[in-house]
């Protein structure tokens, strides 16, 4: 009949209702606090406001951060197929170190990976193979020791500016819902985003880029008008 948590700025207003509806009361083990039925859940309510304020504080410090990075030249997130990642060394040969005592790395084109995304862009944009039998292709053969792709990979594939050159960051932008807690990509007004180049990774040419996002488009713009008419499928 008791809820145990750590801290009572992680309980929300909606979760501490639901509890006490239930009769059970609320015990927080790091600061002593105890709501109960029969207590006002008015500083539940409070801390909540306090939590939401901190959780927002957070999201911005955290994208300030991204953005002095990418201004900067820093990696940002994961490499994605094609690239990967090694230790930058300095002048004299020596790894490179942050203020932060860790090892600098940088981003280079993997050729295993290179090969596996010029054959994504010959398959949709000249021999006009669809995602999701360019998924299946792709996991038929296993390039790279990779075969879990989805139509949904091969889209996002195709439309990573990073292979022609350019980098972006701000393109979208995270929302949370205040009741679920979940998380939903925006995309950014016009002009937001920060560009920078990166002709070192650049992996497919301009003209074959050009042609696989003219029939993404054309393909979007066909299933709209599908699923105006109500004969789009799935």
């Amino acid at each position: 009949r008791v809820m145990n948590v750590v801290n009572l700025n992680l309980v929300t207003a909606s979760v501490s209702r639901s509890v006490l509806e239930m009769n059970k009361k609320i015990i927080c083990a790091s600061d002593g606090t105890e709501v109960s039925p029969d207590k006002s859940n008015l500083i539940v309510h409070f801390n909540g406001i306090i939590n939401e304020y901190f959780i927002e504080q957070l999201i911005k410090k955290v994208m300030r951060g991204m953005r002095d990075l990418f201004t900067q030249g820093g990696i940002m997130g994961k490499a994605p197929v094609g690239y990967k990642d090694v230790p930058d060394l300095d002048e004299k040969g020596g790894l490179k170190i942050s203020r932060k005592k860790h090892i600098i790395n940088k981003r280079i084109i993997d050729e295993c990976g290179a090969h596996l995304v010029r054959s994504v862009f010959d398959l949709f944009a000249n021999q006009r193979q669809g995602p999701h039998t360019i998924a299946k292709i792709l996991n038929r053969q296993g390039l790279c020791g990779k075969d879990r792709w989805t139509a949904k990979g091969v889209i996002n594939l195709l439309t990573r500016t990073s292979y022609v050159g350019v980098e972006a960051w701000g393109l979208t932008k995270a929302t949370r819902n205040s009741k679920s807690g979940g998380i939903r990509q925006i995309r950014q007004t016009e002009g937001t985003a920060l560009i920078r180049m990166v002709p070192h990774l650049r992996i497919v040419d301009d003209e074959t880029f050009k042609k696989a996002q003219e029939i993404i488009l054309e393909n979007k713009k066909h299933y709209e008008e599908r699923k105006s008419t109500k004969t789009a499928t799935p």
